[in-house]
């Protein structure tokens, strides 16, 4: 799944800086996220099967 786009920046700079340090807290951080796009995001991980195809609206 991806995110909505205006959440795009705060994730990968999440990401970014998570990757230069390993601080957990960091990832922590980022999920607590609060984005309209984030339930969406939950639910397609969750019904997602590796063998599948990738759920699209």
């Amino acid at each position: 799944p991806h995110n909505c786009g205006t959440c795009d920046y705060e994730l990968v700079k999440g990401i970014r800086d998570y990757s230069l340090n390993a601080d957990r807290g960091l990832i922590d951080a980022l999920l607590e996220t609060d984005c309209s796009c984030k339930q969406e995001w939950e639910y397609v991980l969750s019904e997602e099967k590796p063998w599948c195809m990738p759920l699209t609206r």
